[in-house]
């Protein structure tokens, strides 16, 4: 049943960042969100993940902050995570580099700048805030990544997953639905609107 008190539900991916059979139940800043932690954290028991929860009172995070590549994590300095949150991502998952990216206002998480499009290739906004997202990331990475660069912000998002690529409509980014049809031809493309 719907519940009035979280509004922000639809938005799950703040709640949790699953990798194989375990998931880290994020801590976001804004307390009526926290309600939502519960719900999910149930629903990931319920398929037989082991969840691991944020004690740490100064830690933030929320997962629209974290970017999984399959080889390392980059988590986004924002207003929505801190790098407390992120030694609780790296203590869940020690196998993996956490590498923090500054994110800067107006963007107030990681992936309004910074996606992964397909494996090995991240896409990032011609902006201001995609070259330093990328930057970052070349800076901080153990791996090459390829870039692709759309020309409009909400282009960025995306998802990957089992080799196709969710992403912007052209009747809402054209532009960057020209640079995923270009660039990212071999996958099979889905058109969502996302923004």
């Amino acid at each position: 049943p719907a519940d009035e008190d979280t509004p922000d539900c639809v938005f799950v991916e703040d709640t949790c960042v699953v990798v194989g059979d375990r998931a880290l139940m994020t801590r976001p800043p804004c307390k009526p969100r926290r309600k939502e932690i519960d719900a999910v954290e149930k629903c990931l028991k319920s398929l037989g993940i082991k969840t691991h929860r944020i004690y740490d009172k100064k830690a933030i995070l929320e997962g629209g902050d974290v970017l999984f590549t399959g080889k390392e994590f980059f988590a986004g300095e924002s207003i929505k995570s801190n790098l407390a949150g992120h030694k609780a991502l790296a203590e869940t998952f020690p196998e993996y580099p956490v590498h923090s990216i500054p994110v800067e206002e107006p963007e107030f998480h990681l992936k309004g700048m910074l996606c992964m499009a397909a494996p090995g290739t991240l896409v990032m906004p011609r902006n201001k805030h995609g070259r330093l997202a990328w930057e970052a990331v070349c800076e901080k990475s153990e791996y090459t990544y390829k870039p692709m660069w759309v020309p409009n912000h909400c282009g960025t998002n995306c998802l990957h997953i089992n080799g196709t690529i969710v992403h912007c409509t052209e009747e809402d980014y054209p532009k960057s639905c020209k640079v995923f049809k270009e660039t990212m031809g071999d996958y099979k493309l889905v058109q969502r609107s996302i923004g």
